[in-house]
Order: C-alpha cells, then sequence, then structure tokens
C-alpha cells in the first residue's frame, strides 16, 4: 500500500508542477479550446497585428514557429491575407502568399480576398495575386 500511496504523491506533485509551470513561450499548446487559435507561443491575432503593423520581423518569426494557422480568423473574425487590403501592402501580402495563405478565402462580405484584390486598383497587388492564382 505504501508504494501505491507513493506513486499518487509523486503524480500529485507533477500535476501541480505542470499547472504551476508557466507554459507559454515553450513551444506547448496552451488551449486548444480557444476562439483565438492559440497554439505554442503565438496567436493568430499577434500575427494580424504584425500584419497591420507591417512588422515584417515579427510576421517572419510568427510564420516560422509554424504555431498559428496562416489561414486562421482572428477574434475580429478577420484573416491575416485579407489585412494586407487596407494599406494595399505588397511586400506583406507577398510574404504570406509564399507561406501558404489561401487568396481564396472568404472574407466577412462574402467575396474572396482574390476578388477583391482583381476588382481594386493596386496594379502591383494584382501581379502579387496573379503569381498564386490557383
Amino acid at each position: 500500500m505504501k508504494k501505491k500511496t507513493g506513486a499518487y504523491i509523486t503524480f500529485a506533485a507533477i500535476i501541480l508542477a505542470a499547472m504551476l509551470f508557466d507554459f507559454s513561450g515553450k513551444g506547448f499548446s496552451l488551449r486548444q479550446d480557444s476562439t483565438v487559435t492559440e497554439i505554442g507561443s503565438y496567436t493568430i491575432d499577434q500575427l494580424t497585428k504584425a500584419v497591420q503593423e507591417n512588422d515584417v520581423n515579427l510576421v517572419n518569426k510568427i510564420i516560422k514557429s509554424k504555431s498559428v494557422d496562416i489561414n486562421g480568423k482572428d477574434s475580429e473574425d478577420k484573416y491575416p491575407i485579407e489585412t494586407v487590403l487596407v494599406m494595399g501592402n505588397c511586400d506583406m501580402a507577398k510574404i504570406l502568399l509564399e507561406a501558404g495563405a489561401d487568396p481564396y478565402v472568404t472574407t466577412s462580405d462574402g467575396r474572396t480576398v482574390y476578388d477583391i484584390v482583381m476588382k481594386g486598383d493596386n496594379k502591383y497587388l494584382k501581379e502579387i495575386f496573379r503569381e498564386y492564382k490557383k
């Protein structure tokens, strides 16, 4: 009986240590049921914000970490690739598309990002999106 009790105490200590240890930034999945995609040390919201702020270094770091689904929606129901439309950011569009962003995701207004770009006036953005046409 002492062996079983010792094993239970050891197991309880491990569980307690795991609960108290801060796993953020360690590459562990923290919550899988989150509405904001949170895996490892980055969130989709952080990626979207980095795109909006034209923070190329952070965007590349998040992409390289593979901790975020690049085709996921953020907490405001926006895709990272959708945010390049606001400023017509060609460089950021290219980074996201090269990393696997889907230009055909459907936005909240029912149009694809690709269609929005093709109906827009930014000829450079159109050229970039044409390169990734399916």
